[in-house]
């Protein structure tokens, strides 16, 4: 699991044994900035930067890609090969990461309160002030 103080630290600790993994400085401000690889194989973060979204090696502590976000995210989250993010006005941004294909997903009418995916799958289910609840299936739509 990730802890993100407020000087922009972002501590790794292993979820069984409470053991701190290791600390980055990253430019995130909030726990939606960044989200965790769900691979245990793969020590990858993706953090929101400015126009992008930039995926780190968490071991070796460098940038191993970039995704271009065409409408600025809140939160992202992972799910195996998919990274969505919320965007402005109710749009959802989604990359195939081993495409690198992006796409939108729209449907709120209201900026969004949640956006997870369904553990495992690719199924992303979202929250909205407008009190609707959406599930996606991020390859379609």
């Amino acid at each position: 699991f990730l802890v993100i103080g407020r000087d922009r630290q972002v501590q790794r600790y292993e979820t069984a044994t409470g053991q701190r993994l290791g600390t980055l400085t990253l430019p995130a401000v909030t726990t939606g900035d960044v989200a965790i690889c769900p691979d245990p194989h793969k020590p990858w973060l993706a953090v929101i930067t400015g126009r992008s979204v930039d995926l780190i090696d968490w071991q070796q502590g460098r940038t191993i890609g970039s995704l271009h976000q065409p409408a600025r995210c809140g939160d992202i989250v992972w799910s195996g090969e998919w990274l969505a993010g919320a965007g402005p006005s109710g749009t959802i941004n989604v990359w195939h990461l081993p495409s690198g294909k992006h796409h939108f997903i729209f449907g709120h009418r209201a900026p969004m309160l949640n956006l997870d995916f369904i553990p495992g799958t690719r199924v992303l289910v979202s929250t909205g002030v407008d009190g609707l609840i959406y599930y996606w299936d991020v390859a379609s739509g």
